[in-house]
């Protein structure tokens, strides 16, 4: 169902249509151009004239999602690359040039913010997952029923359902900013595969209670690239989340070709720190991502980043897959 708002300003009037719980489209129009309504005896309502339609945006969004992936305004379409929290961090116009370009910081305040062309930060107004940033209140974001400054991670009103909404205060974002992008709080998830069938990454909260959940590599899944085990190949069904951190053995989403020693020690090194930190008490949310060189099926690198609770980067590296172990057949 489309819904339509307008807000008025003291010289512009911003018109938006909603569908659903997405933002569709979005326009303005000088004040004083807006249509005048009537009301015959029957009780219809007419208007004095078609509104004004200027500058009309409509948003594109990933199916079934408030994640937006397009822009088009003026018959111009821009892309929208979000991160895996939903979060707009570039956008390319239809030349493939980078246009727009942000990163955020842990409350979702935009930071190192950059333009080529002088846009500004509301030619996306998307910041954290349903929010939409109004430029005309400086930072603060509108998330449906309320607003939430991002400067310190707290809404101006309180929550509407009050202690059922299960945050540590009637003003706060989320218990931990970082869990929003796990749904089911411990789960871990997997990005789609490419258009080549290759797994793209994932990330994960690992917490004591996750720790040796997941699953062995299955040796019904043949990652792309894979060619066995045996010499000369040595490769592995290497884990992108890791068995000890939750991850699946059996999900294509998590498992890519890599050599021995790639494996061990190149990602366990990385894994038993996060591991270690984790015993300690301490939850960290991982994120390990597959680089590959143009087409190439088996990634040529992974990198792989953990940040605790407190906001402390406990591991930020990357491993070289080719990487071999002394063996007896290959010394």
């Amino acid at each position: 169902m489309a819904q339509k708002g307008v807000v008025e300003g003291q010289k512009v009037v911003q018109s938006y249509l909603w569908d659903g719980n997405v933002l569709l489209h979005q326009w303005t129009y000088q004040k004083g151009q807006e249509a005048q309504s009537s009301v015959n005896d029957l009780g219809e309502v007419y208007l004095s004239q078609k509104e004004t339609v200027e500058d009309l945006v409509t948003w594109i969004y990933q199916e079934n999602s408030f994640v937006p992936c397009a822009k088009i305004q003026a018959e111009e379409q821009f892309s929208i690359i979000s991160d895996y929290l939903g979060r707009p961090l570039q956008s390319y116009d239809q030349q493939g040039r980078l246009v727009w370009q942000t990163d955020y910081d842990i409350y979702g305040k935009l930071r190192n913010f950059n333009s080529h062309i002088g846009l500004t930060p509301d030619f996306i107004p998307f910041r954290q997952l349903g929010q939409y940033e109004d430029p005309e209140l400086e930072g603060l974001y509108y998330n449906r029923f309320r607003y939430y400054d991002a400067s310190t991670g707290l809404y101006l009103s309180q929550d509407p359902i009050g202690l059922a909404g299960n945050n540590p205060t009637m003003y706060g974002y989320v218990k931990d900013s970082n869990k929003l992008v796990d749904p089911f709080g411990l789960s871990p998830e997997y990005f789609p595969l490419d258009n080549l069938g290759r797994p793209t990454g994932g990330f994960a909260e690992v917490t004591q209670s996750t720790l040796g959940t997941g699953t062995s590599a299955s040796s019904s899944v043949s990652p792309p690239g894979w060619l066995g085990g045996e010499h000369p190949h040595h490769q592995q069904r290497g884990h992108l989340i890791s068995n000890n951190h939750g991850g699946s053995g059996t999900d294509k989403r998590n498992l890519v070709t890599i050599t021995d020693g790639t494996n061990h020690p190149g990602m366990t090194k990385y894994e038993n720190k996060i591991t270690k930190h984790v015993k300690a008490g301490n939850t960290v949310l991982v994120e390990v991502k597959p680089l590959y060189n143009g087409d190439e099926l088996i990634p040529h690198k992974i990198t792989i980043f953990g940040i605790d609770q407190n906001g402390k980067v406990i591991v930020d590296g990357e491993v070289t897959n080719g990487l071999r172990q002394k063996t007896v057949c290959c010394s």
